[in-house]
Formats: structure tokens, sequence, C-alpha cells
């Protein structure tokens, strides 16, 4: 099993003894910023995904406005394919407490068959940028029901090298034959917003 992430691993989506994953999770785990005058600053980070086709034609993204059955406490896309179990928009305000802040599950059995490729990333939404967010904890998890199973990997972001970004594309999920893989990417990139980093997807990563 994958422990630290790196850039570009790749892993097959098996458990331990071999058979396939049908639950593939990742989740965040992140802190507010705190100000020079002792207060806390809510840290807004949204995490989204991307459904593409084997010709690389945009099959969902997942914004849920578009959605019809979204509840204030998990939002899941039509088909059950996807599911966010709840949205933070504050972050750890008292630091560290080791518990994902956003999870995001996608059903591997209920993806539509035209799905070759699916991109995971997060989005800032504040005015300040990653270098000013204390941690941002990645994790990578085969699940079930929407209760994590196994750790597959993690990844600590180094958000102080990257001021001014505002974005990070996770990794993708891809079809090799009949299985999933998964590869991690790590890229932090400068997009205002989830449609911004849409079009770097679809112009730079395919």
């Amino acid at each position: 099993m994958v422990n630290v992430l790196e850039k570009g691993h790749s892993f097959n989506l098996e458990k331990a003894d071999g058979s396939k994953i049908n639950e593939f999770s990742i989740g965040l785990n992140w802190g507010a910023i705190k100000d020079t005058d002792g207060s806390t600053i809510d840290v807004d980070l949204d995490l989204n995904c991307i459904f593409l086709g084997i010709n690389n034609e945009v099959c969902e993204n997942l914004d849920w406005t578009e959605h019809t059955d979204i509840t204030p406490d998990a939002m899941e896309t039509d088909d059950g394919a996807v599911r966010l179990g709840g949205e933070c928009t504050t972050g750890d305000p008292d630091g560290d407490d080791g518990l994902d802040n956003e999870v995001l599950t996608v059903n591997l059995s209920k993806v539509d068959s035209n799905v070759a490729q699916v991109f995971f990333f997060l989005n800032y939404l504040g005015e300040n940028d990653f270098s000013e967010i204390p941690y941002v904890k990645i994790g990578i998890y085969d699940s079930e029901l929407g209760e994590i199973k196994n750790v597959l990997g993690r990844y600590d972001v180094v958000f102080e090298k990257h001021s001014g970004y505002s974005a990070f594309i996770i990794g993708k999920l891809y079809k090799k034959e009949s299985n999933w893989e998964f590869q991690f990417i790590g890229d932090a990139t400068k997009d205002f917003n989830f449609l911004d980093t849409i079009e770097r997807i679809k112009n730079s990563y395919l």
C-alpha cells in the first residue's frame, strides 16, 4: 500500500487481497489562519472533480448547483456516483484535529461507462493565498458506504512556497484496460475559481 504520495506516482485501486476497490475517497484536512491579533480567519477550501470521456470531452463537472438532491449534510450527484460528505467553510480553528474537513467519494460501479478519467482538485475561496494556510493534508482512501476502510496514501501540502497560488490539482483516476488506477499530480496553480482549473486541466493535463 502507498504511504507518502509523490508527484507522478500511480497505483492500482486494489484491496490488500487483490480484489478491486468499489469506492475511492479523497479527504482534506486544513487549518484556519491565525491573524496577527490572535483572531481566526476562516479558510474555505472546495474539493472538486471533473469527469472526462475517452475523447477528452467533459462528461460532468462537480458543480453542485446543477444537482437537485443536495442536503445540508451531504451532496450527491443524481446518479449517486459522487458524494461530498458535507462542506466545511472554516478549517480547523484550534489546530489540527486529525480529522478530514471534507471527503469526496466516488462509487466506481456507478461511474458512467463513457468516463475515462476523473480529475480531483481544490480551490481556495478567499482573499488570502495558500502560503498563509497553516496546513493542508490530503488522504487517499479505500472506503465503503462513505466509511474509510484503508488508507492508500497521504500528502502534506507545503504552501509556504506558493505565494499567490489558490488552486491545487491533486490527481486523477484513469482507466487502464478494465481497471481503475490513480495518479497523484500535486501541482499548485494560480486559478481564480474551479472553472479556471477545469480549463487548465483540459489544456495542460490531457
